[in-house]
């Protein structure tokens, strides 16, 4: 009997041993793979029977991309007690990502402090491109950091209703999202852009509200390199909300080129996802045209999230094609959506059988960019089984696209979100949720 039991015990050890293998091979797979939406749902699944190395690596990175409040006391944790099981690179990294949270928290001081480590750590090593990438950031965080705390936001005990209106927008009547705020008490138009990293004033805006710049010739990343300013206003007002210090890049957005540019004059000012997420929710309602920013955010009705941040600051939502879970970045800014060599790659018998080639001319920060792609026919998409379709979708078909879209599967442009009645986004909980649109007559 003490025979049997003792084979039954060895036998239930290997098993579990067994498990825990499979369960930590698993979750590094997708660590590896940077399958973060996948990871989320199968680290629940797993947690309990991983390794504690495996477990923190997931547990520390998943706080990072799904923008837990404590995620930089998690990263450092990792870095505490498994650093020595990293590679430099890896510990790099994350020294990168707790730089980055801190950054996005608004806590800027920290941010430089974490940055400039990394900075000396890598002495000698940094191309010149990433030097003055790591340069220009550290300057933009220490001239902040002077300011104090940024982004105070003052808001009434109550729900905060704001009007929109969805105007067309360039030759093709392209939809955007714009709205009435104040900056320093000065009255001005803006469109909404999940998609930009920073909200955005022309330099004659800056000059006529005055704003203060504190740093000229910042580096700006679009569609090519360009240069910018740095400014504050002291205070930036929407519906009854007022936000205290708030940054904002100073951009001259014309291309010289007549056809981009009455387009790109509906960029000039924009509110982007660095201020938006000081709001933790907005309900974007096309039906009623308004959004709705709620005392109270809305609990997540999922139990998961089908939202995370990015490498740059941005947002990627997941998304159903069919039986395939897409990720696309976020971009009601973007007034088409589009998929990316990497869905191409992935589809490409599929894409040249049934797609058209084509090129088309595309309009951003930087200039005007030619580009070759498929007109892929009837593509839809599902959030939570709530579909949205459209006739056509552009594929492109090289990695020459900014670096925000490069990992993802596309862009989940205005042209998506208009499809249903309302969008709400929620960026504590980091979730998505759609209503489909009200049916009208005729």
């Amino acid at each position: 009997m003490r025979k049997v039991l003792f084979i039954i015990v060895l036998l239930l050890n290997i098993t579990i041993l067994l498990h825990a293998q499979q369960a930590d091979e698993k979750i590094g797979n997708l660590i590896g793979q940077a399958k973060w939406f996948e990871l989320q749902r199968e680290y629940t699944i797993y947690k309990d029977s991983l390794s504690p190395f495996i477990h923190d690596f997931a547990c520390s990175l998943l706080s990072y991309y799904f923008n837990e409040p404590d995620a930089p006391e998690k990263l450092g944790d990792m870095m505490n007690k498994h650093g020595q099981m990293l590679d430099y690179n890896s510990q790099l990294s994350y020294g990168y990502f707790i730089h980055s949270c801190y950054a996005r928290m608004g806590q800027n001081k920290a941010a430089a402090a974490v940055l400039s480590d990394i900075m000396k750590q890598l002495e000698g090593h940094l191309d010149e491109n990433m030097q003055l990438e790591y340069t220009d950031m550290l300057k933009s965080y220490q001239v902040l950091a002077n300011e104090g705390e940024i982004l105070q936001v003052q808001r009434p005990n109550k729900d905060v209703i704001i009007p929109i209106t969805v105007d067309s927008v360039g030759k093709y009547k392209q939809k955007a999202i714009h709205l009435n705020a104040q900056i320093n008490g000065k009255a001005q138009q803006f469109q909404l852009d999940t998609g930009a990293g920073h909200s955005v004033v022309s330099p004659e805006m800056a000059k006529e509200c005055n704003m203060r710049i504190i740093r000229d010739s910042i580096r700006v990343g679009g569609l090519k390199i360009g240069y910018g300013q740095l400014a504050i206003a002291d205070t930036f007002s929407i519906g009854d909300i007022t936000i205290h210090k708030v940054p904002f890049l100073v951009l001259n957005m014309k291309t010289n080129n007549a056809a981009a540019d009455s387009f790109m004059n509906s960029l000039k000012s924009l509110i982007g996802a660095d201020l938006l997420i000081r709001l933790e929710e907005i309900n974007i309602n096309f039906d009623s045209l308004q959004i709705k920013i709620p005392q109270e955010t809305t609990p997540n009705p999922f139990g998961h999230s089908n939202l995370r941040f990015n490498n740059e600051h941005l947002w990627t939502i997941e998304v159903t094609n069919g039986t395939e879970n897409l990720s696309m970045h976020f971009d009601c800014g973007a007034t088409g959506s589009s998929l990316t060599e990497k869905y191409f790659k992935e589809h490409q018998n599929q894409i040249e059988q049934t797609g058209k080639q084509d090129t088309v001319r595309i309009a951003g920060f930087g200039g005007v960019m030619k580009k070759d792609i498929y007109k892929l026919p009837n593509f839809c998409v599902s959030i939570d089984s709530l579909e949205a379709c459209l006739p056509e979708i552009f594929v492109y078909i090289d990695s020459d696209v900014p670096n925000v879209v490069v990992n993802e599967d596309g862009w989940f442009g205005m042209d998506l979100f208009y499809s249903y009645g309302s969008v709400l986004i929620n960026l504590k909980d980091m979730y998505v949720k759609t209503t489909p649109k009200k049916q009208t007559d005729g």
